[in-house]
Order: C-alpha cells, then sequence, then structure tokens
C-alpha cells in the first residue's frame, strides 16, 4: 500500500511480492506527488509494466528481477512442470542475479558456463548446462520484447559439445528381467515394472495411467498423459506429454495383459473402486520415492546389477531391435519426436544387428 514520506512528503509505493526462491521481497518506489500515482505504479509493477520504459531497462532492472517477471508472465498459459523446469534453471543464474539486465554480457555469459561445468558443490551435465542456457535466451527475448532490452547475448554463445553421446546404453535383457520378476511378489510392483519392460513407457506415463485408458477387448492402450510429482508445493500434476508424438495407441502383449487383469480384480474389491482410479496406486499415485525403494529392493533380492527406472525404456527398446523391428516401429512405440531421436539412443545397435545379420551370410 502506498504511504507519504516523512522527509520528502512525497508519496511512495510499496509492495510484497514472492521470487522465484520462494523468499518474501519488498519494492518499493519513491517521489510520486500523490497517492494515486504511487498506487498506479503498485498496480502497473504486480502486472509487470513500469511507468516509465527507460527505468526498467537502464537504471531500475537486474537480471534477477527480469527472472522474477519472465516466471510470473508464464503463469495462467504455461505447465506448471515447465515452470518449475525453468525455475530450476533460473536457480543456476545466481551469479548473474545482481548485474543490470541490459548490462550482461557474451562474456558473462561464457564465463557462467565455465562456473557450471567447474561447480566445486554441484556437477551439471552438458545437457542440463545447454537446456539451462536456452531458458537464458528465452528470459533474454522476454526483455527485448518486453522492457526494450537491445539484445540477447545468449544467442551469441554457442552450446556445449557433449562428447557423451558414444556411451554405451544399460539395459536388462528378458532373461535377467524374468528373473527379477520371480522376485517380486507384491501384485501391483510386479504389474507395474511387468508394464514398463513390455511397454517401455515413461515413468510419468505410467504413473498418470488410469482404467480408463485400457481396451481389454481390443488389447490397446491410450498414452496421453503424463504425471509429475516434483512439482512445489503439489502432491502430483497431471498434464500432456510434451510433444505430440508422445501421445500414441498400441496393443499390449497377452502375457501383460492378463497380469493387469489379475490387478483389476484386486482393487474391485476396494470399496469405491473406479474406472479412474490410477492403474499403479488407486486413488493416488505411486509416488517416485517409494518406487526407487521397491525398484532397489527387488533387484537386490534377485541378486541383479540394478538399472534406474528410466534403463527399462532403454530394456524395452533392445528387446524390440534384437527381435528384428524396424526403427521406425520402435519410434512410434517409445513415443520419439523424431526417428532421429531413436536412431541417436539406438543407432549403434542396429549396426551391430546389420554385422551380426552379414556374419551369419558369411557362414551359410
Amino acid at each position: 500500500m502506498p504511504y507519504k514520506d516523512k522527509n520528502t512528503k512525497k508519496w511512495v509505493g510499496s509492495i510484497y511480492y514472492t521470487d522465484i526462491t520462494g523468499d518474501t521481497k519488498r519494492k518499493r518506489k519513491k517521489g510520486f506527488s500523490t497517492k494515486k500515482e504511487a498506487l498506479e505504479w503498485e498496480l502497473l509493477y504486480k502486472n509487470n509494466m513500469f511507468v516509465k520504459q527507460d527505468d526498467v531497462n537502464v537504471n531500475f532492472m537486474s537480471f534477477k528481477e527480469l527472472c522474477d517477471s519472465y516466471i510470473y508472465s508464464l503463469s495462467g498459459n504455461t505447465k506448471p512442470t515447465t515452470i518449475e523446469r525453468y525455475k530450476t534453471s533460473i536457480k543456476s543464474f545466481k551469479p548473474l542475479y545482481n548485474k543490470k539486465a541490459n548490462q550482461i554480457t557474451v562474456k558473462d555469459i561464457m564465463s557462467w558456463q565455465q562456473h557450471m561445468r567447474l561447480n566445486d558443490e554441484k556437477s551439471y551435465s552438458i545437457n542440463t548446462i545447454n537446456n539451462a542456457k536456452t531458458t537464458l535466451g528465452a528470459i533474454f527475448d522476454y526483455g527485448m520484447d518486453t522492457y526494450g532490452l537491445q539484445s540477447n547475448p545468449a544467442k551469441r554463445v554457442k552450446r556445449l559439445k557433449n562428447f557423451k553421446a558414444d556411451q554405451s546404453i544399460n539395459y536388462i535383457d528378458i532373461d535377467t528381467y524374468l528373473k527379477l520378476e520371480k522376485s517380486i511378489n507384491d501384485i501391483l510392483y510386479k504389474t507395474f515394472f511387468m508394464f514398463l519392460f513390455y511397454t517401455g513407457a515413461r515413468r510419468g506415463e505410467a504413473q498418470a495411467l488410469t482404467w480408463k485408458d485400457i481396451n481389454f477387448k481390443t488389447k490397446n492402450i491410450i498414452i496421453n498423459k503424463t504425471l509429475n510429482n516434483k512439482t512445489k508445493g503439489m502432491n502430483y500434476v497431471i498434464s500432456v506429454p510434451k510433444t505430440a508424438n508422445s501421445k500414441r495407441k498400441f496393443k499390449i502383449p497377452d502375457k501383460l495383459l492378463e497380469q493387469l487383469k489379475v490387478l483389476k480384480s484386486s482393487y474391485r474389491d476396494t470399496e469405491g473402486f473406479s474406472e479412474s482410479w490410477f492403474i499403479f496406486g488407486g486413488i493416488n499415485p505411486l509416488k517416485d520415492t517409494t518406487i526407487e525403494r521397491r525398484k532397489n529392493k527387488y533387484f537386490k533380492e534377485a541378486k541383479i546389477k540394478p538399472i534406474t527406472i528410466h534403463e527399462f525404456r532403454h530394456s524395452h527398446a533392445t528387446l524390440l531391435i534384437n527381435n528384428g523391428v524396424r526403427i521406425d516401429v520402435v519410434q512410434k512405440r517409445l513415443g520419439h519426436a523424431s526417428i532421429q531421436t531413436t536412431i541417436d539412443f539406438y543407432g549403434a545397435m542396429y549396426e551391430q544387428a546389420s554385422d551380426e545379420a552379414t556374419d551369419l551370410i558369411n557362414n551359410l
């Protein structure tokens, strides 16, 4: 609320707001002749607009304030999970926070990249740094469109090269999976890990599934949403997948279908059962931490070297490739945005399969 400065007799605009880190901050602007002018400034500030453009792009706005404004502008038209991802990137921009938004240079951003690469407190992957730089570029674009910044220095900084593209993919084969399956005596988790292995679904896609998504007559399952339970202040958020190709429908194998019937039968005995219940969890979906704990438990009991939840997806892809499934079919099955993504991940496996086919012919 506006108040009058006892010394200058001028009105002061004053508002409190929460920044991207969750801290409560106060913003004031002095020198208004009337209470009405101060109040108008407060309303304009809350809507991320300022009375004088030159106050914003020259004498006023720090890069941290530009970041806060950018996040505020996304509210209402951007998925909460996406906003949380941007907030995570923005926290890495701390070395730039106190600089004026219009005074950040290409050299500053290159120094930030090196800070991220050589950080003693936390190791950041090349992909994480490059993704954060993309967010940095989007913030400067926003500053140009909204506040009249003259340039986007992030666009003049190259992405870091990732030299880990040739690293091998970790997965389990069918025999190892079957050994794991025998160690699981809980219907829910046996079905969950079976689903991951035989469909290649992402963790969030599996968590978001409800019984409405399965047609037991046609043996089809529809994947059209994903779940994230890492959004600050919420138990979980269900949203559409990040790409159109992630939405897909395919048949599931008979073995998995029968296991899903067993799981559904166990739910039917629960009071209030509904087709809108989550397949994996019931009224509430399984939590990431619970899934991880159970996974580690079963791998340990089976005396198998554990893989990550995402590597169940690699295991499914490997199962398909080793059995001669075309790469375009694998792409559609996994819901990759493009066939190039599938080639980038699994191209080496196809080359190996081709070599094996050649050796087979040579030995005929």
